[in-house]
């Protein structure tokens, strides 16, 4: 078993990596968006499938790239997360091994899903236009369609990545590591993935990014109030509450003050200093 000392030592040491991983990914998966909405010379008008289609086609470049980027910022992700198990683990052993391989397959199969169901969308796109159609319909219709493979892969990346999340989170809050409100926003996370691979109506990007961005602050020790107390002990300690901090900042100027608060001479403090003088 490895020794606080130790395992402190690997957290500093894998901190500012991990934190950057974190922020990496969150960067780039709005970088993916932009460069798609900037790149793109034609801007068909909302609601038009045909015009989206035949965009697709002319410009497939800037889409492949533009699902390129936040896949990447997904392959960035287990580095964050490998970091999180070490951290929960050597509090908590209770954690399954199995979270560890989630966490790093999940969002490598993922990443491989944002681009593959991209290619697909640029192929679909592609029949569409050869076929001569000009049918709104059938243009919403083949954008919307999605092949077995790319549906396959998507949910088994969105389920990975949402059992680790919800694993580690839920053991992290357990651990000490996260707050309460840290550690439900994660479980929310992982289960985002899943409901959007199966009802694609359904956003995940925002929250997603605010609590992968959270994270990697937690990692560098930069969180409001500071981190809880298991980070500097090693071993599992509930995280303070919010009642828990303002009791401790209430106390910690009054033990202050009786501290160095002057013995007027006939006190009993006074009077034993001076049978000691007298000795």
């Amino acid at each position: 078993m490895t020794e606080p000392s130790e395992q402190l030592e690997w957290e500093t040491r894998w901190a500012k990596p991990a934190a950057f991983a974190a922020f990496g990914s969150a960067i780039l998966t709005v970088a993916g968006n932009f460069y798609a909405a900037t790149a793109l010379e034609s801007r068909p008008e909302p609601g038009d499938s045909k015009g989206f289609a035949e965009a697709l086609v002319s410009e497939s470049g800037v889409f492949v790239i533009s699902s390129v980027i936040p896949a990447i910022g997904a392959a960035l992700l287990p580095l964050a997360l490998v970091y999180l198990y070490g951290v929960v683990k050597a509090r908590r052993p209770e954690l399954p091994t199995v979270a560890l391989y989630l966490a790093v397959a999940g969002p490598l199969i993922y990443a491989l899903a944002i681009v593959l169901s991209q290619f697909e969308r640029i192929d679909n796109a592609e029949q569409f236009i050869a076929s001569g159609s000009q049918d709104e319909g059938r243009a919403e219709e083949a954008l919307r369609d999605q092949g077995a493979l790319s549906v396959a892969v998507g949910l088994s990346g969105a389920l990975s990545l949402g059992f680790a999340l919800v694993l580690l989170n839920v053991n992290a809050m357990r651990a000490g590591i996260e707050s309460r409100f840290m550690g439900v926003m994660g479980v929310v996370v992982g289960a985002l993935p899943v409901l959007s691979s199966l009802v694609p109506v359904i956003s995940a990007s925002f929250v997603q990014l605010f609590w992968v961005t959270a994270l990697g602050a937690l990692f560098l020790g930069k969180w409001p109030g500071g981190r809880g107390p298991a980070w500097e002990t090693g071993e599992a300690t509930p995280w303070p509450s919010a009642a828990d901090r303002r009791l401790e900042q209430a106390e910690a100027p009054a033990g202050a003050a009786n501290r160095d608060e002057p013995h007027p001479p006939g006190s009993p403090t006074s009077q034993k200093r001076k049978r000691k003088r007298k000795r």
